[in-house]
């Protein structure tokens, strides 16, 4: 498989909502073979379980604890494989 030419990398708490909206939304500007990575930082709203149900290509990690934005973001970036990486904040449309 071919190297993607974007990750973009999303930390979320607590924003179910928007976020699907923001993944809704990515899912039309985005080019095939893109990765969005999404590390969700201990949501007890249904974050997880609705983004797999929904949009089953994003990669989706699910802390057990909130370990805040910075150590979340530190743990996404090892894993993008996108010659460009773009982090991007969950409620943006």
């Amino acid at each position: 498989m071919a190297e993607p030419r974007l990750s973009v990398v999303i930390i979320s708490y607590e924003c179910r909502d928007v976020l699907l909206r923001c993944l809704d939304s990515l899912g039309t500007a985005l080019r095939e073979g893109d990765e969005i990575i999404l590390v969700d930082n201990a949501s007890t709203d249904g974050t997880v379980q609705e983004v797999r149900a929904r949009h089953p290509a994003v990669r989706c990690i699910a802390n057990l604890e909130n370990i805040g934005f910075a150590r979340a973001v530190n743990g996404a970036l090892p894993l993008a494989r996108g010659r460009l990486t773009l982090l991007l904040n969950p409620d943006t449309t």
